[in-house]
């Protein structure tokens, strides 16, 4: 009686747990990594929490672990974009709670200072060759929420922090460079946007318990045949060996 009290209540309490579904809008959305866990992607206060352990679940041709949402069909099928989509934009509202194993990243990357602390950079790492861009945040504290704003439209990728009218940087970007997954049959760019906790470390480096966690408040992707001109005050950083 006394065991089967306990599987009860712990069934009960896993019922009364909130789904990530009912605190922010995933119509879009799928979880892609990691399968069948609902521990990795918890509801938070009024965010949702997805929390990366360094031993956790990983693409095969990986080598750190994530928690990762891909944009996707309303049918729940993953979906790249068309070619007249443009602009196409994501906007993030998140905080980095902690850091455990080397660095974590939520879209742009949040490592180490050399100074000590945190800080939030813009790191490219699908042209050859990766780089960091750009310095968003040399002081970032961890427990901090921060918005963020990806934008790609006529050619440029225009990233967004805290300031949502003013672009922090621009850099060029095409998908049939930038994007590295490709249609097996047609051989197209499949370009998407996905966001989670992603962090680049794993057993060799740190202990399985070691863990990172990211609280999401927010997440929108949206793509439109809009031409409005690019912003006239952005910057624009241009990649080794990319011709404008």
């Amino acid at each position: 009686m006394w065991k089967g009290g306990l599987v009860l209540a712990a069934m009960a309490s896993a019922l009364a747990a909130p789904l990530p579904a009912t605190v922010l809008n995933f119509r879009h959305w799928v979880l892609d990594l990691p399968e069948a866990t609902s521990n990795a992607f918890t509801v938070q206060g009024d965010g949702v929490a997805p929390t990366t352990p360094v031993d956790g679940a990983h693409t095969h041709n990986a080598k750190y672990p994530r928690v990762e949402l891909r944009e996707a069909k309303l049918n729940a099928r993953n979906a790249s974009w068309l070619r007249n989509w443009d602009p196409r934009l994501v906007i993030a509202r998140a905080l980095v709670v902690q850091i455990k194993g080397h660095k974590a990243c939520l879209m742009i990357k949040v490592q180490a200072a050399s100074s000590g602390g945190f800080q939030i950079v813009v790191a490219n790492h699908f042209y050859p060759p990766p780089q960091q861009l750009l310095v968003l945040d040399a002081r970032y504290q961890l427990g901090t929420r921060f918005d963020l704003k990806l934008q790609l439209h006529q050619g440029r990728v225009l990233i967004y922090y805290k300031d949502m009218a003013t672009p922090a940087i621009a850099a060029p970007f095409q998908d049939k460079i930038d994007c590295r997954c490709r249609n097996e049959t047609a051989k197209q760019a499949l370009c998407y946007f996905k966001t989670g906790n992603y962090l680049q470390s794993n057993t060799s480096f740190d202990a399985p318990s070691s863990t990172s966690v990211v609280h999401l408040y927010k997440l929108k992707a949206s793509h439109s045949n809009a031409t409005d001109p690019l912003p006239s005050n952005a910057s624009t950083i241009v990649k080794p060996g990319f011709l404008l």
